[in-house]
């Protein structure tokens, strides 16, 4: 063993128990080459991964794939001020003072209704402004992947707007249900405008080792970013980014070494290099065994009547096979290692407490769905998913519910009993007859007003207000659009001012403008965007995940003072 005086602090001399590995985490040495300026064996193994991926270029992360989507959003700004933006990169917070026409002048980020908090954080540290594209939803509530039609109407709601300081769109390809969008019709779109297309692809980086896999995004976006931890075998924190283009690989290597950590853990950085090795070499034959073994978990959870309502990316809704989209052809719509169970009308605590019992973990849980992800290096752990399933179904068959129980009726799907206040819940109509909100299924506008009115005429934002708690999560059931009709004032540009801010209780903070990104982890996408107001819906959301919350201070919630009268959207002094 050598002798080790440098960091980390426990210098290798740890051994058994949790530094059973300690010998292989080291620091920058000769022999171990350095992340942020990789000349030796990091730069080789960049360079093998850009082949196996097919990029101009890959760079690897260890602090997680947020980082990588720092890199690519400041990348991305600072590549469109390079083309002669006149606009000025981190120009600072804008004020009612400086007017719609100073905001049409910064910088834009186009990003979809699941877009990670990432997302979000990246764009205020770069000053740039995040506008929301609208998508279908699924028979839950969830945005579906964007097509290449809902990006083309968000960039000519900008052009109509006079505003042509968009610099890139992001994209969320897979999702977290293993959904996926038409990068290749969407990078036609954006190339000969000269917008940017970033991929947030944190869970797909495997699609590049299996042919019945979706093609993987670095084919066809400026930046694609991987976390690649999610789904290979590689230590938590490892991410790549593969940049299209010699401009933007020269950006992102400059802006990783501006956000990435300077003490990069090799541990991680070495798993990364094996599982890309590993996948190109064994992926195709691993992924053909596991898809055999998906089928065959996806049939049995469908006759348990386990299989989610399924609505394709048209729009049109219907029950469809569970195995719709396992497709044995490269470019399939959906991941089929990405499996979901309905578990309705149970609740997601009953139904997680009887996995977690059997000691089987999924990835997430919604109020409907389970979201497991299925590994071709661990199929015993499927064997073992199936015999719950089993164990759990036999128990629905011998009644868990007791005669005249209030759930009686539960495995009628009868979610509620009679007289229940939400009695409705099962039709998707969350607030009871007489709410203001009673309507939300109906795909009825959140307002009415005439001035709400002609901004939808005029299709500027390109306003199509949903407010639908019959949404499985709420996340961003109001596309954002709320605070652009509500709060003209305010510019979401920046991080906000404390100045004009103010914590209140997460219990008190319905009716307010939200001053930051408050979501649940996972998914790690917002439920309520800075600028957006916080709806009975979100609020309920929120209270219900109170656990696994992000965006919170203290525990409080950052709002905005004051939300103005004159806004004409029924705002009100709090």
């Amino acid at each position: 063993m050598p002798a080790r005086f440098h960091t980390p602090g426990h210098q290798g001399a740890f051994s058994g128990g949790i530094f059973s590995g300690a010998s292989y985490d080291i620091t920058e040495l000769p022999f171990s080459d350095n992340l942020l300026c990789p000349s030796g064996v990091i730069a080789q193994s960049e360079k093998q991964a850009a082949e196996f991926y097919g990029a101009s270029g890959t760079l690897f992360f260890t602090n997680g794939v947020t980082s990588a989507i720092f890199t690519a959003v400041a990348s991305a700004a600072a590549l469109a001020n390079g083309n002669g933006f006149t606009g000025k990169f981190n120009a600072g917070k804008h004020t009612e003072k400086s007017g719609a026409e100073s905001r049409k002048k910064r910088l834009k980020i186009l990003v979809g209704a699941n877009a990670h908090k990432s997302i979000f954080n990246a764009a205020a540290v770069c000053g740039m402004c995040p506008v929301f594209f609208e998508t279908r939803r699924d028979n839950y509530g969830y945005a579906l992947p964007p097509a290449v039609a809902d990006i083309e109407r968000a960039i000519k709601n900008l052009d109509r707007a006079g505003d042509e300081s968009l610099a890139a769109v992001v994209v969320t390809s897979p999702d977290y249900f293993g959904r996926c969008a038409d990068l290749k019709g969407i990078y036609a779109l954006l190339k000969p405008r000269g917008i940017l297309l970033i991929a947030d692809g944190a869970h797909g980086a495997h699609f590049a080792f299996g042919s019945m896999l979706p093609s993987h995004a670095a084919g066809y976006a400026d930046f694609a970013a991987d976390g690649c931890h999610k789904t290979m075998p590689v230590y938590t924190g490892g991410a790549m980014l593969h940049c299209y283009g010699e401009k933007t690989l020269r950006a992102a290597e400059f802006y990783r070494a501006v956000f990435h950590s300077t003490s990069p853990n090799y541990t991680v950085l070495a798993s990364i290099d094996y599982a890309a090795a590993r996948m190109a070499e064994d992926g195709e034959a691993a992924y053909g065994a596991l898809y055999g073994r998906a089928v065959k978990l996806k049939t049995l959870a469908a006759s348990f009547g386990y299989a989610p309502r399924e609505e394709n990316e048209r729009g049109a809704e219907a029950e469809k096979d569970f195995l719709y989209y396992c497709e044995n052809r490269r470019g399939a719509e959906r991941d089929f290692s990405r499996f979901m169970v309905d578990f309705s009308p149970r609740t997601a605590a009953e139904f997680r407490t009887e996995l977690e019992r059997r000691n089987v973990y999924a990835e997430m849980y919604t109020k409907s769905l389970a979201v497991f992800i299925l590994s071709p290096y661990n199929l015993s752990a499927i064997d073992r998913l199936e015999d719950a399933l089993k164990e759990i179904k036999d128990g629905e068959k011998k009644k868990l519910f007791p005669a005249n129980s209030e759930r009686v009726n539960a495995d009628k799907r009868e979610e509620f009993p009679a007289g229940s206040e939400r009695v409705n819940a099962g039709k998707r109509n969350i607030f009871p007859t007489g709410s203001e909100f009673a309507g939300a299924d109906k795909k009825e506008e959140f307002s009415k007003n005439p001035e709400c009115a002609e901004e939808r005429e005029k299709n500027v934002f390109s306003v199509n207000i949903t407010h639908s708690n019959a949404t499985e999560n709420n996340i961003f059931t109001d596309n954002g659009t709320v605070a652009e009709q509500r709060v003209k004032d305010l510019d979401r540009c920046g991080f906000f001012d404390f100045s004009e801010t103010e914590f209140v209780g997460l219990e008190t903070c319905g009716g307010r403008i939200s001053a930051s990104e408050i979501g649940a982890y996972p998914p790690g996408i917002p439920s309520v965007a800075r600028g957006c107001l916080i709806t009975p819906g979100i609020l309920e959301y929120l209270l219900e995940n109170k656990s696994g919350l992000f965006g919170l201070v203290g525990g409080k919630v950052a709002v905005f003072k004051t939300m103005k009268k004159s806004d004409g959207q029924g705002g009100t002094e709090p």
